[in-house]
């Protein structure tokens, strides 16, 4: 399986079972903290599966600047997890996103680019 494979693959799955765990009926968690002062949005957003998944995502953006930044991790059961990171402005951004399986295999995409 090539590597871009195996992090889509990962993401997806990540990405599933964390949410999957929050749309049931049996529980999870989730918390969100947002405040604006006129300048700066902070937003963070907790989330916690019944089954072990969990979601995190912090974002910040400062309107004088223009600057915006977020991370997110998102993990599921039997060792899956992703994280994303991302950090615009006014001429352009970077987006990294990461993959890790059960069994250690991991991958990596960054990409940049100008406005």
């Amino acid at each position: 399986m090539s590597v871009l494979k195996a992090f889509a693959f990962g993401v997806v799955a990540v990405t599933a079972l964390s949410f999957a765990g929050e749309a049931s009926a049996d529980g999870g968690t989730a918390e969100v903290n947002t405040s604006y002062d006129g300048q700066v949005y902070n937003r963070d957003v907790t989330r916690q599966g019944p089954y072990g998944g969990s979601y995190n995502r912090s974002t910040t953006c400062d309107k004088a600047t223009g600057n915006c930044s977020s991370n997110s991790n998102a993990t599921g059961p039997a060792g899956y997890a992703a994280s994303k990171s991302a950090t615009r402005n006014r001429s352009g951004g970077t987006v990294s996103r990461s993959a890790t399986g059960p069994g250690g295999g991991s991958a990596t995409r960054t990409r940049t680019w100008r406005r």
